[in-house]
């Protein structure tokens, strides 16, 4: 095999292990299967990204903590964010039904990772298509599920729609 080859694939290799477990940031500490709190962090009013009028998603960003770890951290299993119609208390949660479920892999959330403040979280922009909601309000929580320990939610939000 000629040099250029040889150099072309240890470039890639190194590329491959340079962005280890958490994506794109090779400097991101180990993902986690077990977190014991999310913090949730929105936007206090739909955003509208495109050049139709009306409120078009969220941007929401997560932190996931464990006891013993004093900084959040990235996490594996799949990462939840549920939207409801109205603003609601957490004790209404359970009787209430969801209009939207965003499901994210542990693979979709590496490309999602930041670095704020030198916390580690994710950033997400969630769209809901043509299933805007009606009320004056919105409901975001999220939620972390593992095979291992089950789930764990954080705090709900309430969000404004904004002007329509």
């Amino acid at each position: 095999m000629n040099w250029k080859i040889w150099s072309l694939l240890i470039l890639v290799s190194l590329a491959a292990v340079g962005c280890g477990p958490a994506g794109l940031h090779p400097d991101a500490p180990r993902p986690v299967a077990r977190i014991d709190a999310i913090e949730l962090r929105a936007m206090p009013t739909a955003v509208n990204w495109d050049d139709d009028p009306g409120p078009d998603g969220l941007r929401a960003e997560v932190y996931c903590y464990r006891v013993d770890q004093p900084e959040p951290m990235p996490i594996e299993g799949v990462l939840e964010f549920v939207l409801y119609e109205g603003r609601l208390r957490r004790s209404e949660l359970a009787a209430a039904e969801p209009i939207l479920i965003w499901r994210f892999t542990d693979r979709e959330l590496s490309q999602m990772l930041v670095r704020r403040m030198g916390l580690w979280g994710y950033a997400v922009q969630l769209g809901w298509g043509d299933r805007v909601p009606q009320s004056a309000s919105v409901t975001l929580v999220a939620r972390h599920r593992s095979p291992e320990d089950g789930l764990v939610q954080s705090a709900p939000i309430s969000i404004s729609m904004g002007a329509r």
